[in-house]
């Protein structure tokens, strides 16, 4: 069976979550209690920002107004991104803010995997194959710095 579905308002919800990543990131830097962590928070805001700029790109290329997607995959991977992200608040500790960025990323590696099994326009599917695996790279980043702390 093939969905038929508004690929803008996929693009439209990406740019966002890639956004909302920025800013969490941004008020996460200014957060005394990181420490030793701002090298890792500082590479990700760097990457979101540049995530944001791929998917504007992608956004400007061409009119995706509508797309196939296969639905052929287990109906619980996600098609959109469900979960907000949290704000912060004065008391975040380090590991509060890691392990938010942690499960964030995750969820934002399985999402754009999923589309890139998903979409077979090529241009699309390479962009989405590209951010999933730098959002992989992400993912090591915050387990390797959240392996420092017992260090």
């Amino acid at each position: 069976m093939i969905k038929k579905i508004l690929f803008r308002i996929i693009l439209e919800e990406a740019i966002a979550f890639e956004e909302k990543a920025y800013q969490f990131y941004k008020s996460a830097l200014s957060r005394a209690v990181m420490g030793e962590s701002e090298g890792v928070l500082k590479k990700l805001l760097v990457a979101e920002l540049k995530h944001r700029m791929k998917l504007d790109e992608l956004q400007r290329a061409g009119n995706f107004s509508e797309h196939q997607l296969s639905d052929d995959l287990k109906q619980d991977e996600p098609i959109v991104l469900e979960t907000p992200w949290p704000k912060l608040n004065p008391w975040s500790t380090r590991n509060e803010i890691l392990e938010t960025a942690l499960h964030k990323e995750t969820q934002a590696y399985q999402y754009y995997k999923n589309l890139s099994e998903r979409i077979s326009l090529k241009t699309v599917k390479d962009t989405f194959q590209l951010l999933a695996e730098e959002e992989g790279r992400h993912i090591q980043w915050i387990q390797e710095e959240m392996g420092r702390e017992g260090r």
